[in-house]
């Protein structure tokens, strides 16, 4: 669900979008995903995702992501100097 591997296709690009990793890269994994037989073969494709989301070294994707899946709210982060919480993204 995080990865957007089992998910419709417009929140799946909107998940793709928040990982910063291509749609097609993603659309391509979650095919490979639906196709595969063993629970190996599923891990090379969380590995392979999980990579590309690494690739763009982006703090905080998987937060994002996480609220695009409908996971959780919004995630916030607290600001020292406002001393308040603000959005992560």
């Amino acid at each position: 669900m995080l990865l957007g591997l089992l998910a419709e296709p417009r929140r799946q690009e909107r998940i793709a979008h928040a990982l910063d990793v291509p749609q097609l890269t993603l659309r391509e994994a979650a095919t490979t995903y639906g196709a595969a037989r063993s629970w190996r073969q599923r891990g090379e494709v969380l590995l392979g995702v999980l990579s590309a989301v690494l690739a763009s070294q982006r703090h905080g994707v998987l937060l994002e992501a996480g609220h695009e899946a409908e996971l959780w709210g919004l995630p916030r982060r607290w600001d020292v100097a406002g001393a308040r919480f603000v959005p992560s993204f």
